[in-house]
């Protein structure tokens, strides 16, 4: 309370008395200013200053009160109660949306009642995004691209996605074995939910993860998806040709397979003359002389004297590879290996004074002509 009494001064300098005492009964408190917003996950902390003005009584309470914007940008005429108790000039109001707009006012309270509400403050509760699913791989050569969905952005758009990768075998389990990529785009960030990871080895298994980030902060990573990168096999070198009867006898070293095994190899072959230029020139192995996955075959049925030019390729799970450079032969017959000499036919004998005189006919020298004879002799009453 107040006690308010007045008394006059002339300018003489006399004063009169005062009057009697009017006794002012104290007031509700002035109204807040409006309060501070700090936005987390589906909360808000709020805090206030004290009003100018307690106005006779002292504040023993505050009360704060907010409302959620309508989807259509509205505001309800209703308003929630926060529970506070006591002089305290914070509170934090939680199980908010994070992404909806809420405004929050403050209003104090003494002995005689609770003053007028503050102005409105509005924020919006955010957090980091959720954790990606894991994210989609197709192979390639030396590559893997990635896609992903995006994932919630709790109330704040999501501004960049990081992706991470690293060699499956090492088990992946400390921050040091993964590699970061770079980020795409002019400005170092970029939305899209695709991205290609370059200059890996063909064969090895890879881990790749994908996380978001927003104003708030980077998101969890995503689980890990696993792939290998891989592409059709190399081109074989050109090819061994060895000739034979109307037959090419063909033999090859296996190419690179680039991540993934050899599953076939084709032949094919054309007449040299015929420039083979066109694919209607050549003839390929089916059926029983394909070689499979052996690195020989045989072409039969070819014209001996004829040059023909003879290719291989390689096939994987991608795709068939690229054809080998040509090799060039024509086949013919060729003279079977020299073997020794046929047994001569049994001599002719001649007696003589102790003497016998030997003769025979030459055998087949079967290829090779007949360097020497050899003749030899025993007793016949000894059996020989």
């Amino acid at each position: 309370m107040v006690t308010v009494k007045v008394r006059a001064q002339y300018a003489s300098g006399i004063t009169t008395p005062y009057s009697p005492p009017k006794i002012s009964a104290p007031g509700v408190p002035d109204t807040p200013a409006a309060p501070k917003l700090v936005v987390g996950s589906k909360k808000l902390s709020v805090s206030w200053a004290a009003p100018n003005s307690d106005n006779g009584s002292a504040v023993s309470d505050y009360n704060v009160r907010y409302r959620k914007q309508n989807s259509d940008n509205s505001w309800p005429s209703t308003w929630s109660a926060h529970s506070h108790s006591g002089t305290a000039t914070t509170a934090t109001i939680t199980g908010l949306t994070n992404g909806s707009a809420y405004q929050v006012q403050v209003q104090a309270v003494n002995g005689v009642g609770a003053g007028g509400w503050s102005s409105s403050m509005i924020a919006v509760p955010e957090d980091v995004p959720d954790a990606p699913a894991a994210p989609t791989l197709a192979y390639g050569d030396q590559s893997l691209s990635v896609s992903w969905s995006a994932p919630a952005d709790n109330g704040a758009s999501i501004t960049d996605y990081d992706m991470r990768y690293c060699d499956n075998s090492t088990g992946c389990d400390v921050a040091s074995e993964w590699t970061m990529l770079d980020d795409s785009g002019s400005n170092g960030t970029s939305t899209a939910t695709t991205a290609s990871i370059t200059r890996l080895a063909n064969g090895t298994d890879y881990q790749v993860q994908v996380r978001a980030g927003n104003r708030a902060g980077d998101g969890p990573w995503s689980a890990s998806a696993t792939a290998t990168p891989m592409a059709v096999p190399g081109a074989p070198a050109a090819p061994t040709l060895t000739k034979g009867a109307r037959q090419l006898s063909v033999t090859w070293t296996a190419p690179a397979t680039n991540g993934a095994p050899i599953t076939d190899y084709d032949v094919r072959y054309c007449i040299n003359s015929t420039g083979c230029d066109a694919a209607s020139e050549w003839s390929s192995l089916i059926g029983g002389d394909d070689p499979g996955t052996a690195t020989t075959a045989t072409i039969t049925g070819l014209r001996n004297g004829t040059e023909y030019q003879v290719q291989v390729r390689a096939t994987n799970s991608v795709g068939d590879g690229p054809w080998s450079p040509s090799s060039t032969a024509a086949p013919e017959d060729v003279p079977a290996a020299p073997t020794a000499p046929a047994a001569p036919v049994a001599p002719a004998l001649a007696y003589g004074d102790h003497s016998l005189s030997v003769s025979w006919s030459a055998p087949a020298d079967n290829r090779a002509s007949i360097t020497d004879y050899d003749v030899r002799y025993c007793d016949d009453s000894t059996g020989c």
